[in-house]
């Protein structure tokens, strides 16, 4: 990513990596930009943030600052959700609900929402 303005973030920062990637996926704060997003959202999927995992998920499931793809799309809630993002769980869930990327699955849906739900909640044996 080139410098232009805003505080590089380094990618040893998860935290300000993805803070820095939402200030270019929303244009709050920055000029939108999506592909801008995007690289910060990997390097701080690639320091362990479940949440820059799930953005990585919803941008591949929409093409934004990637190409559409919905098969890297629920890899991404997967990983998300191993991290702990409960929403991804809930998206995936969706997609096979709908066969959305994956071979639908209602079961597996229903399954996937339920865990997202007491993930949510706090349930400490939702995986």
């Amino acid at each position: 990513m080139a410098k232009d303005g805003l505080t590089y973030v380094l990618a040893d920062n998860s935290g300000k990596a993805f803070a820095l990637g939402m200030k270019y996926y929303t244009g709050s704060g920055a000029e939108q930009d999506y592909d801008k997003a995007f690289d910060c959202f990997m390097k701080a999927a690639a320091a362990g943030n479940a949440e820059a995992m799930h953005k990585l998920g919803v941008m591949h499931f929409n093409g934004e600052g990637t190409a559409q793809d919905k098969t890297v799309a629920a890899k991404w809630y997967a990983k998300a959700a191993d991290a702990g993002w409960a929403g991804s769980l809930y998206n995936l869930g969706m997609m096979y609900l709908n066969g959305d990327g994956v071979p639908q699955d209602k079961a597996k849906a229903e399954d996937l929402m339920k865990k997202g739900a007491l993930m949510a909640s706090g349930e400490k044996n939702a995986k």
